[in-house]
């Protein structure tokens, strides 16, 4: 239920130390006038002989009458209620002895600004995190022996006629309960405590802004670019690659992110600028390392790691430059299938459709061109053909022990490599090819210039085979 309420039940900011110097302490305290205001020397508990006084242009000693509207119960004073000309610095002594003096044991310094009503007066606000699953927020300053009730601002809340609209709770009591809170949870919360004082009754506001805030979560780095991948990029031109990190949410840990270049990191090197940006997007945590190449040369083609750490987990990630040729595909890939044994079938099929999809794609970021997958259904297949070699920068020939005289794509591609060099070709001979006397002339002399890469049995991504693929891959 929205009610109507005046303006007056706002906020009140506790104390906060601002300076210290030898037994005097320095505190500033903010509330509002007409409500009730204490100041409380807790650093005076347990003293038998405490007293209060004020200091504006002169030190007034204060009263312990409690017929005053000022005036200190030992370690509390009282102002029932506050005024503007309340502003003023408070001091407040404690001694072991009625005579202070020498006997002095600590002072503390208050200095009160008393504000006009003012709703939106930030200076008049405390601020609590909500963090799931369960949160809570107790009234600040909360006194003994008083009745608290609970009111909510909402975001889009509005002054009319000098009153401001806001909504009472059910919640009794000195805390708010939060399970599980979400956006909506956000706002001003105010809490009025009603009580009286040796006769008098009096009353105090708190507001509280709740923001939601999520747990603070380490959890292992995962790298959202780059994700192994080549990008083509012109001579000449700037460019800049952006490791992009996720560590977590509202992280506390210790991140560190790099790039590196042949395992050596970039960091300070001359021909290379780094820009470091760590950040909370929607409470998630994000670590982002741009590397800048001013001018891209010759020998700014190369792979480059991206390379994260926490105390979870360290993980990197890469991407290759490569000039821009024209060029799709990196390799195109055929092979001879006919008139081989069922179980060698399944070995070249898993070979290509398993093993240069996992390391040479996924892993290695290469673009391949698969006869058999890539092949648009209804295109006429010599047209396509042509058109896909034309655009591929390598031609991957597996070598199976069956008639490939017949593979019209290995003809064409063979055709361009020979006579146009247009080119280059990469062989690999699967387990089980006797002999090459059954092979075109053609892929012969590929053969006797070329040594062919010899595949006999799944091999890691690190294995040799996979490094002298890559070797000879664009």
């Amino acid at each position: 239920m929205e009610i109507l309420l005046l303006i007056c039940l706002i906020s009140f900011v506790l104390p906060s130390k601002v300076m210290s110097s030898g037994n005097y302490n320095i505190y500033k305290v903010n509330t509002i006038e007409e409500e009730a205001c204490v100041l409380n020397c807790k650093a005076c508990n347990g003293v038998h002989y405490v007293k209060w006084s004020r200091n504006s242009s002169l030190i007034q000693e204060l009263s312990s009458k409690e017929e005053e509207r000022i005036h200190y119960n030992s370690t509390i004073l009282w102002f029932l209620p506050a005024v503007l000309n309340d502003s003023a610095v408070y001091i407040c002594i404690c001694s072991e002895s009625a005579g202070f003096g020498s006997d002095e044991i600590l002072r503390n310094n208050f200095e009160l600004t008393v504000y006009k009503k003012d709703v939106m007066n930030e200076a008049l606000q405390f601020t609590r995190k909500l963090i799931s699953p369960t949160s809570q927020i107790t009234c600040p300053g909360l006194l003994p022996d008083v009745n608290v009730t609970w009111y909510k601002w909402p975001k889009d809340t509005t002054v009319l006629n000098g009153y401001k609209t806001f909504e009472k709770l059910p919640e009794k009591g000195p805390k708010l309960y939060f399970h599980y809170p979400n956006r909506s949870n956000e706002a001003l919360y105010t809490c009025i405590m009603s009580g009286v004082h040796h006769g008098k009754p009096f009353q105090l506001s708190r507001t509280v802004h709740a923001v939601l805030t999520a747990p603070s979560i380490s959890l292992t780095p995962i790298i959202k670019s780059p994700n192994n991948e080549t990008v083509e990029v012109d001579l000449g031109s700037p460019k800049n690659i952006v490791c992009t990190v996720f560590f977590g949410f509202n992280s506390k840990d210790v991140s560190i992110v790099q790039w590196k270049l042949n395992g050596t990191s970039l960091k300070n090197h001359d021909d290379y600028i780094l820009h470091e940006q760590r950040s909370e997007e929607e409470n998630m945590t994000i670590h982002r390392l741009t590397l800048t190449i001013k001018k891209v040369t010759e020998k700014h083609f190369n792979t480059y790691k991206c390379c994260a750490a926490n105390s979870e987990k360290w993980v990197q990630s890469f991407i290759t430059l490569k000039p821009r040729d024209g060029k799709i595909y990196d390799a195109y890939i055929t092979y001879a299938a006919e008139n081989l044994q069922e179980s060698f079938k399944k070995i070249v099929n898993r070979f290509v459709h398993e093993d240069l999809i996992n390391v040479l794609e996924k892993t290695y970021g290469y673009k391949l061109f698969i006869s058999g997958r890539d092949d648009l259904p209804g295109n006429d297949k010599a047209e396509d053909i042509g058109r896909n070699l034309q655009i591929s920068r390598r031609l991957l020939i597996i070598l199976t022990p069956s008639d490939c005289t017949n593979v019209y794509d290995q003809q064409v591609g063979l055709f361009n490599a020979l006579l146009k060099d247009s080119m280059k070709v990469i062989l690999i001979e699967m387990e089980g090819l006797s002999s090459y006397g059954e092979l075109p002339e053609s892929l012969i002399h590929i053969i006797q210039k070329r040594k062919p890469l010899k595949w006999k049995k799944k091999q890691s991504a690190n294995s040799r085979f996979w490094k002298h693929l890559r070797y000879q891959m664009p």
